[in-house]
């Protein structure tokens, strides 16, 4: 129980963006209640098509994934950089990619995880409306620019 309490757990996850759902990202998350600390990723390709090799080439352009993390924080989540679905769609979206994350707990146990993310798995997704933050960063701006013109007049 005590061990529950003090490690970390690492999640992979990919996830299309809030403004944008022909744009995904991996989210690399500790759901753990302890720090992880040395943390690396090895990515092996279960599919090699061009949209394989271009979605690992898209989330290792931020570095992380290449030269690892020494730390993630209970709760805290790093984001890859993201891949385009809309370019080689069907290529993508048929690719298949497995991940093993290897991290310290704070004891100085090893931890290994592995994750197979099957972008078919997306297939159908849509999003209906505008993103709430996306609404409020509008809408905000656009009370910015009402109270610098009345400022102005007044």
């Amino acid at each position: 129980m005590r061990r529950a309490q003090t490690d970390a757990k690492i999640e992979i996850v990919v996830k299309p963006s809030e403004e944008w759902i022909q744009r995904v990202n991996l989210y690399i998350r500790n759901i753990g209640l302890g720090p992880a600390y040395d943390l690396s990723f090895d990515i092996n390709p279960e599919t090699m098509t061009e949209g394989t090799r271009q979605l690992i080439e898209d989330f290792t352009k931020t570095n992380f994934l290449k030269s690892g993390l020494e730390y993630l924080g209970p709760g805290q989540e790093v984001v890859s950089h993201d891949s385009q679905m809309n370019e080689n769609f069907e290529q993508k979206m048929s690719s298949v990619l497995h991940f093993i994350v290897h991290y310290k707990s704070a004891t100085g146990k090893q931890h290994e995880e592995r994750f197979r993310i099957d972008f078919s798995e997306l297939k159908g997704f849509s999003r209906i409306g505008t993103p709430p933050l996306y609404v409020i960063a509008r809408s905000l701006e656009k009370i910015e620019s009402a109270i610098h013109n009345a400022v102005l007049v007044g």
